[in-house]
Formats: C-alpha cells, sequence, structure tokens
C-alpha cells in the first residue's frame, strides 16, 4: 500500500525516538530508514504500508506501534555489547512489549523465559532460593544488550512468522552488518535465530568469516529437547560473555554486564 504523505509523516513519527544528538550514532543512518527510492520512500515507508494494509485487511497486529522500535531505542548503535535474536513478538498483545524476550514487570514468565532466568542463576551462582524471577529484560538493554527480534510484528493471536514476507529481514542484515564492524557478542538460541544470523551474512567470500567465534554463542532454544546443537541448559554463556567482554573491551568498556534482573 503506498502512503500518503499523511500516512509518511505517521511512519516518520513512529521513528523519532531513534533519533540521537549530532555527536552520537543512530539506528537511522542504516539503510532500512535512509535510502530512499523514486517514490521517496524508504524500506521502512513501504513496510509500514504493508502494516496498513494488514488493518484494512481486518488482521490486527501488534505490539502498538510505538513500541515497535523499542528495542532499538532502549540500546543505540555505539552501546551494544550484546546482540540477542528472537524470532518475533510473543502473540499475545498485553505480552509484547519490543525487545525480544521480555515480558512486561511482574507478568509471571513463560516456560522460555523461566528457563532463562534459571540459567542467568546458575552462572550467577546465585543459591536456588534466589531463584531470578522477574521476566523484564530492559536492565539488560540498558546496559547494552540488544534484544532484537528478526520481524518486529505479529498478527494478534496469529502464528509466529505471520509477518516474515513483510520486509522486516531488511532491517534485520542491516542491523547485523552494522554491528560485524565492532567488538559486539552475539547469543543465537535455535535454528531459527541461527539461520538468520547465517542467512545475513550468506553473501560473503566463503573464506569470509561472519563473525569471530569467540564472539559467537549459539545453542539450542531454551525449551528444545535433544539436537545438534549444544545444550542451552547446560551453558555458561551469560558468564562467558562477560569474560568476552573483558578480551574485548579491556579498557574502553570492560565493566561487566549485571544480568540480574530482580532489581
Amino acid at each position: 500500500m503506498p502512503l500518503t504523505p499523511a500516512g509518511m509523516a505517521v511512519a516518520d513519527s513512529l521513528i523519532s525516538g531513534l533519533a540521537r544528538g549530532p555527536d552520537q550514532e543512530s539506528w537511522l543512518e542504516l539503510d532500512f530508514f535512509r535510502v530512499a527510492d523514486a517514490n521517496h520512500e524508504t524500506a521502512w515507508h513501504r513496510l509500514y504500508g504493508a502494516l496498513l494494509a494488514e488493518t484494512a485487511a481486518g488482521r490486527p497486529w501488534h505490539p502498538e506501534a510505538d513500541l515497535i522500535f523499542r528495542a532499538l531505542e532502549l540500546t543505540p548503535p555505539d552501546q551494544v555489547r550484546v546482540v540477542f535474536l528472537g524470532q518475533d513478538p510473543y502473540p499475545s498483545p498485553d505480552l509484547a512489549t519490543g525487545p525480544a524476550f521480555s515480558y512486561p514487570p511482574a507478568t509471571p514468565a513463560s516456560a522460555s523465559i523461566a528457563k532463562v532466568l534459571a540459567a542467568v542463576t546458575r552462572n550467577m551462582n546465585l543459591p536456588r532460593r534466589n531463584r531470578l524471577t522477574c521476566p523484564c529484560l530492559e536492565q539488560w538493554a540498558n546496559q547494552g544488550v540488544l534484544l532484537l527480534n528478526t520481524i518486529l510484528t505479529i498478527t494478534t493471536n496469529g502464528l509466529p512468522g505471520s509477518h516474515g514476507l513483510l520486509g522486516w529481514d531488511t532491517l534485520l542484515n542491516d542491523v547485523l552488518r552494522k554491528m560485524r564492524e565492532r567488538a559486539v557478542i552475539v547469543m543465537l538460541w535455535g535454528n531459527y535465530a541461527n539461520d538468520c544470523f547465517d542467512d545475513a551474512f550468506s553473501d560473503l567470500p566463503p573464506d569470509a568469516a561472519a563473525w569471530p567465534e569467540a564472539s559467537l554463542f549459539r545453542t539450542r532454544h531454551p525449551t528444545a529437547g535433544q539436537g545438534i546443537r549444544p545444550s542451552f541448559n547446560n551453558s555458561m554463556q551469560f558468564r562467558d560473555a562477560n569474560n568476552r567482554i573483558a578480551t574485548l573491551h579491556p579498557v574502553e568498556n570492560p565493566i561487566e554486564i549485571n544480568w540480574h534482573t530482580d532489581l
């Protein structure tokens, strides 16, 4: 659906939260937001037009429009130290807050988030009686952890991947290629996240590494059973990520990430 001038203005307003000062790096520098076609539409304008078409067809979607880019708003590009890739927002609109994996505060954790919190508890050597319970992960985002879904919208109460063909892969590829330019850790849980990551760099020459192996943590999904990838539940990747941060940023930003969520 081509955007009217009014629709284009709304689309632009939804990314205004990504703007930063003149000497600060912004996600708005990505081609997804910046490069326009002959109709003066960017990839984001075209995708927003597709979202409007979904609404017109009687297929509501979420999260709320002003939450679509919350993960990017919370963690600007020059602050990213770790990237987590999720799939798409939770299918229930009251749980979709923008950042991948994160739930609203004071909400019972899903099975997958409960396993994540249990792994953090183990990695931090907390007593079992002190197991983490808060499923809101925005404290991670405020420390440089980009909690990015590969697809940022979903049909309300619909199936996973229902917006997978709208063009969100263009944004994902832009983000990952930008992060490849710097020392960033990537955590990939499950086949979907691993495949999306690999697809983003499928055009690299065979002898070019997409990412330093020491900064790439690949496991099965927290709720997955047996598989060829290492088990998430047996991993110590939160501890290992902090050790890697100390290696990558020995001077400018060696402070480890506090993975505690119950603060």
